[in-house]
């Protein structure tokens, strides 16, 4: 009897580690981020809201805590009448720390990241490019279909301006997503 306790014991002690080490999902993700940008600065309050979509490939070192470089477009304009009269592309290329809190297939995060943020500005037929740094910070959550598969929510202030046309444009605003990702 002392011997079958034992042995159990020790088969515990070894299996244990490996059960809860299998219960942690794939460090690498790839999520797919659809939504739109609503320009919020006095600069582009008279703006229309925009279409944004992303693709972000992270990687979690440990549970909770994830890197997330990410790229995409987004873009506003202003109109006068049925004409566009300035419309503005952005191509952001950022780099993210996210933490996020596991409650069981739940997981709300924080996200905080910065950027280079490619800037084209149409006005009247004229084009003028720039290149400038961005800050956004935002919250999210996503829901786990499987261990692998996932759909959430994501929110985002976006600080930003562009420097076209000799003069300074605040960009900032709120960015929502649809986020449908893959860990791997």
């Amino acid at each position: 009897m002392r011997h079958t306790s034992l042995t159990l014991v020790a088969a515990l002690a070894i299996l244990a580690p490996q059960a809860a080490v299998a219960r942690q999902p794939p460090p690498g993700y790839l999520v797919v981020k659809l939504g739109g940008y609503f320009p919020v600065a006095s600069d582009v309050s008279s703006y229309e809201t925009g279409f944004d979509g992303e693709v972000s490939l992270g990687y979690a070192p440990a549970p909770g805590f994830a890197f997330e470089f990410s790229s995409g477009t987004f873009s506003t304009r202003q109109s006068v009448g049925s004409a566009s009269a300035r419309e503005i592309r952005v191509i952001p290329v950022t780099f993210a720390i996210r933490g996020t809190v596991t409650l069981k297939h739940f997981e709300p995060y924080a996200i905080l990241g910065t950027g280079a943020y490619f800037i084209q500005d149409r006005l009247s037929g004229a084009t003028s490019d720039s290149t400038n740094l961005g800050l956004f910070l935002g919250t999210g959550a996503n829901v786990n279909l499987t261990e692998r598969f996932f759909f959430g929510l994501e929110g985002r202030y976006l600080f930003l301006h562009a420097s076209t046309f000799n003069t300074s444009t605040s960009l900032d605003g709120a960015v929502l997503t649809a986020d449908l990702g893959f860990r791997f």
